[in-house]
């Protein structure tokens, strides 16, 4: 029970970093073979997280970022070389929005479709992390845990 409790709070905290960090697309990122990633990175993945469901590991920046699964819920874990855990992201259920969130997106993006939708934990705290396609634009919005707006973010696309 308090490795699972230590497993969502320390994946909270990564989420948060991860959204932070992340305005840029998976394609931007370079899928690397686990063997490419460092043993102080691997190690401490292995002791946060219960080892998932189809781990995939990406590199970008010098971030080491693992995707994975537990439970039928997808999470990315970003850590540094030395193997230091900088962010969390769990995906959110749509459904699982809160009110004031949803109420906000419908005044001030009305016809917006949230298509993706995360919690986040990093070194700053805990958020919400939404993209919606707006007029055919992808933007990113960022809710405090009490579902207050924060700020808007553009996503930048690939070419």
């Amino acid at each position: 029970m308090k490795i699972q409790i230590n497993f969502y709070l320390i994946a909270g905290l990564i989420f948060a970093l991860a959204a932070c960090n992340s305005a840029e697309s998976d394609e931007d990122k370079t899928l690397i073979d686990a063997s490419a990633v460092p043993e102080a990175v691997v190690t401490n993945f292995e002791n946060r997280f219960i080892q998932g469901d189809s781990l995939i590991w990406r590199l970008e920046d010098e971030e080491y970022e693992a995707e994975f699964s537990q439970n039928g819920k997808r999470f990315e874990a970003s850590f540094l070389p030395d193997g230091e855990l900088i962010a969390v992201e769990s995906d959110l259920p749509i459904e699982l929005i809160p009110a004031n969130v949803t109420s906000y997106i419908d005044a001030n993006y009305a016809g917006a479709k949230v298509t993706e939708a995360a919690r986040v934990m990093d070194k700053d705290g805990n958020f919400y992390k939404l993209e919606l396609d707006f007029n055919g634009e992808e933007i990113d919005l960022i809710f405090d845990t009490d579902g207050n707006f924060v700020k808007k973010e553009a996503v930048e696309k690939s070419e």
